[in-house]
């Protein structure tokens, strides 16, 4: 045993000008491969970039190069240290007849994995989601932070972070995907006057649209479909539009905070 470790030095030696090939050549492969990838995705981007919202677009690229680079780089190192094993001397025949006989073992416990992997490839395949996105996942709803063929991660508004295997993503839920919808209710008391109340929401909504910042947020200028409820002795107004990815809970609080700016002048009251 002490001899062997005396053997150690005069080993790294004898197999290090082997070992570093490997490892140089596992670099520039996987550098290679970046390459390509970056000029694949740039291609992509040009086609797609007329048709779809750039936010979005960069969204969705950023969260195909993360996976894909990081599952190639994975095989590189997997075929690096296999190629290193066998220049050292080590034969790989006994560690593969290993790893069946501890696959097989395994085997009814990895279906799980299978699966996350499998599902985890339709999803990015058909752009379900993307980082960024505001999701519902398996019950838990918040904003994908990352996306790999295994599991999703998402955080809620409260700080919360949820690892989701991707086995349990029957249905998914986007929020956010290309536009999002925006749809409010303003209550006031019955006996406002309606149409006063109609022309003072649609005169903000008017002036949001034509705002040098928030017009850049939405798709078209909101528009005022009446009353759509009255109970309690209050009335809703419903007002809806589109707005950018991502942007309906800004251009939401922004809506309601100018709304009652206009209704403090016009003497209306919330209910």
């Amino acid at each position: 045993m002490f001899d062997f470790i005396l053997n150690i030095p005069t080993w790294l030696l004898d197999h290090s000008g082997l070992i570093l090939r490997d490892i140089v050549y596992g670099f520039i492969s996987y550098w290679i491969f970046k390459i390509v990838l970056w000029r694949s995705l740039a291609v992509f981007r040009k086609k797609k970039q007329k048709k779809k919202d750039m936010e979005v677009l960069e969204q969705r690229i950023d969260t195909l190069n993360t996976v894909i680079s990081k599952t190639v780089g994975i095989l590189i190192i997997v075929i690096v240290v296999a190629n290193v094993l066998q220049e050292v001397g080590l034969s790989m025949a006994p560690l593969l007849a290993g790893f069946s006989i501890v696959g097989l073992a395994f085997g009814f416990g990895a279906q799980g994995l299978v699966k996350d992997i499998v599902n985890g490839m339709f999803i990015l395949a058909e752009g379900q989601y993307s980082k960024g996105d505001i999701v519902e996942l398996a019950d838990k709803r918040g904003q994908v932070e990352d996306i790999n063929l295994r599991r999703t991660t998402i955080r809620d508004l409260e700080g919360a972070i949820y690892y989701i295997p991707n086995s349990l993503i029957g249905v998914a839920t986007n929020k956010s995907q290309d536009w999002a919808s925006l749809d409010i209710d303003f209550p006031i008391s019955v006996k406002e006057n309606i149409d006063k109340a109609m022309k003072a929401i649609e005169r903000t909504a008017k002036k949001l649209y034509k705002d040098e910042i928030f017009s850049k947020f939405m798709l078209e200028e909101p528009r005022i479909l009446g009353v759509d409820k009255i109970l309690d002795g209050k009335m809703l107004i419903k007002v809806v539009g589109k707005t950018r990815h991502l942007k309906k809970w800004e251009v939401a609080r922004e809506f309601r905070r100018r709304v009652k700016e206009e209704f403090d002048r016009e003497k209306i009251s919330f209910v």
